[in-house]
């Protein structure tokens, strides 16, 4: 799908309990807390063709927002942890560090171009591989909201397959080649190196060691952090219950945890040494910041089938479940059409993607309002770990009699979770369930079925009557803090200008 060099005297944070309850002055604190090797940040990393990072962000975020985009190479020697005892459904996991190899990856560093506007959160996300190159998908959710804040973002190339591959052929889709950072842009990224998934744990919580700490030149520049925030979709995500259950005790760097889109089950601690994982393990209930799972109405059964790890809210855990949603949307698929143009121009991709994938999975793909429920999401974990503002309790989704199933009304849409006017006064069903499971990305991609004129002329037979509705919801949704004002603006005009009837 720039920077200024100084060494910066940062708030110490990590996994304190205070971090739950109301907000309390952190002390400055030159080291980190937990266990975390600092690594050293190498250099700025430039160069190579094209000049500018791959997962480069679109430019005309990088001028809408005024935001600053870099690379930064840190290295170091990683351990790896290995399991003390059995590996439970609980996830009271125990672990201990062993060994150690070198390693060396990428920082891929967003800040804003005025060092006023940073409200002092950096948030961090565990780049995702799964298409065999590194992809930013909690960034494409949530971008809208992170920038408008005035937030610090930096993806970590945290998994081999991502920087150096795994011996595997490149893969292309719709002409955009996926291959690993060094041969995607050998001259930009000589000489990163990685020995192996084991190692990306500790290497996630040197990247954090770093940004708070730097030795060497400090990725964010002049700016000072106060708050990390860990990122994970998807993959990234049965990756980060891992880490929140095993690693985050240890580790201490993270002042929370935002776990969108996760399966039911966990990542391997230490695939050289294989544990039994129950398909239905859920993040521990004692960690002592924040953690906020985001669920897609898609992900709830299929292929994540993530009903099976459903938890209760507590003190510190909080799950959004967003009706109408699916594990992806062409939201994400028009952002990486954009961002490809950036660091992959001659990709034989463009303004028709949507119509190509929709093309591939028998229909449109799922048009719904993941990224305005996730913005809001990111806006209450922001609040949460600032000051211990809760988010609010979302409503969870409702399943059939059976647990086999989303329940759903007469015209298809999710019974019960997070809703908006996508869903409550709607003119398409926007479904998590895709029309053919004959393709991955299909399933992934959920559904969207335009309603015909009849049916729209039955539910809302004036114009007037349709942007009432709509602005009645969109404003109840903000109330709810399920919905961002911008996104309510948004959603109100968009009604205003539409054809309805």
């Amino acid at each position: 799908m720039l920077v200024l060099i100084g060494m910066a005297t940062v708030a110490c944070g990590g996994d304190s309990a205070t971090h739950a309850g109301a907000a309390q002055t952190t002390p400055v604190a030159t080291a980190p807390a937990g266990d975390v090797p600092v690594p050293t940040v190498v250099g700025q990393l430039t160069g190579g063709t094209p000049a500018v990072p791959m997962n480069a962000m679109p430019a005309d975020l990088r001028q809408r927002f005024h935001y600053s985009e870099t690379e930064f190479a840190i290295e170091g020697t990683a351990r790896t942890f290995t399991p003390v005892g059995p590996l439970n459904a609980d996830g009271h996991w125990t672990v201990k560090a062993t060994g150690g190899a070198h390693y060396r990856t990428r920082l891929l560093v967003r800040t804003p171009a005025d060092p006023k506007k940073f409200n002092g959160t950096v948030f961090v996300e565990w780049l995702n591989v799964s298409s065999g190159q590194d992809l930013d998908p909690e960034f494409v959710f949530d971008h809208e909201a992170l920038l408008a804040e005035g937030a610090a973002y930096v993806g970590v190339s945290a998994q081999a397959l991502g920087v150096v591959g795994q011996g595997t052929a490149a893969v292309s889709v719709q002409g955009i080649s996926t291959k690993p950072l060094i041969e995607q842009n050998p001259a930009r990224y000589a000489g990163l190196t990685h020995p192996g998934d084991d190692y990306s744990y500790d290497i996630f919580s040197q990247a954090a060691a770093a940004i708070r700490f730097p030795k060497g030149p400090a990725p964010l520049g002049t700016l000072h952090p106060k708050k990390l925030i860990a990122l994970g979709e998807s993959q990234s995500a049965f990756r980060m219950v891992s880490y929140v259950n095993a690693v985050a005790p240890l580790a201490k760097i993270f002042d929370g945890y935002m776990i969108h889109s996760r399966p039911a089950s966990a990542a391997q601690v230490l695939t050289s040494a294989p544990v039994a994982i129950p398909a239905d393990t859920i993040v521990r209930s004692d960690t002592t910041v924040p953690v906020m799972i985001m669920q897609a109405e898609g992900d709830l059964f299929g292929r994540l089938h993530a009903i099976l790890a459903r938890q209760d809210d507590s003190r510190t855990i909080v799950t959004w479940e967003m009706a109408g949603t699916a594990h992806g949307d062409l939201s994400g698929v028009n952002y990486q059409v954009r961002s490809i143009a950036e660091w992959n121009p001659t990709a034989a991709i463009g303004v028709n993607a949507g119509a190509a994938v929709s093309g591939l999975c028998g229909g449109p793909i799922n048009d719904g309002p993941e990224d305005q429920i996730v913005g809001a999401g990111l806006a209450a974990m922001t609040a949460w770990v600032a000051d211990g503002t809760r988010p609010p309790v979302a409503p969870r989704l409702r399943v059939t009699d059976d647990n086999s199933a989303v329940a759903r009304d007469q015209f298809g849409i999710a019974l019960g979770g997070i809703r908006n006017p996508a869903v409550d006064v709607p003119i398409a069903t926007n479904s998590g369930e895709p029309r053919t499971a004959s393709s991955v990305v299909c399933v992934l991609l959920g559904s969207s079925t335009p309603f015909d004129k009849a049916r729209v002329a039955l539910l809302y037979p004036t114009h007037a009557d349709y942007v009432s509705k709509v602005t009645e919801s969109a404003g109840a949704a903000v109330r709810a803090g399920f919905l961002l004002p911008s996104d309510r603006d948004a959603a109100i005009a968009a009604a205003e200008h539409s054809a309805v009837p």
